[in-house]
């Protein structure tokens, strides 16, 4: 649909489809979660480090729960200290 296949969307469907697909992620991440905590608990899991972008993770929480701020007339901020690496 964000393609565009049924037809073109209007701006607010594309905003509404694109957080409908974001919060479709989430689950799946928590989904995958859950299964990770079975393989913690069963001592099957292998962990393994991996470097990530603290500004980016954060800026997709902010997108995900901006909706709900809005919402609720509530003004939602975000702050990384300038110490944490890109």
């Amino acid at each position: 649909m964000l393609q565009g296949l049924p037809g073109p969307l209007n701006e607010e469907q594309t905003k509404q489809l694109g957080m409908v697909q974001g919060s479709a992620r989430h689950l799946l991440e928590l989904i995958n979660d859950v299964l990770d905590l079975s393989k913690i608990e069963a001592g099957q899991l292998e962990v393994a480090s991996e470097p990530f972008s603290v500004h980016e993770a954060v800026a997709k929480v902010v997108r995900l729960v901006a909706p709900m701020a809005e919402k609720k007339n509530l003004t939602l901020t975000s702050e990384v200290s300038s110490d944490v690496d890109e």
